[in-house]
């Protein structure tokens, strides 16, 4: 739970051969947190809700030897 699935991870022949990595992820239609952050910052609760989910959505994948160096609000995604 609380952890996108990821379909493939692949690359593909870019410009003048060179690799392109890419990933293809499951649609989450709910938007990014920075998103729902430009309306005004979230209460208490939810925002602790929140850091709870996403806390043990990275302790889940550093278990499964997955590290997320990218984590902001515009890749925390809601369904």
């Amino acid at each position: 739970p609380q952890v996108v699935q990821v379909f493939e991870v692949d690359t593909y022949q870019g410009s003048a051969g060179v690799p392109v990595p890419y990933l293809a992820m499951e649609l989450l239609e709910g938007g990014s947190l920075a998103r729902r952050l430009r309306a005004g910052p979230l209460g208490p609760r939810e925002a602790a809700g929140l850091i709870e989910g996403v806390g043990r959505a990275v302790h889940a994948a550093h278990l499964q030897g997955v590290v997320h160096r990218d984590l902001k609000p515009g890749n925390i995604l809601f369904p």
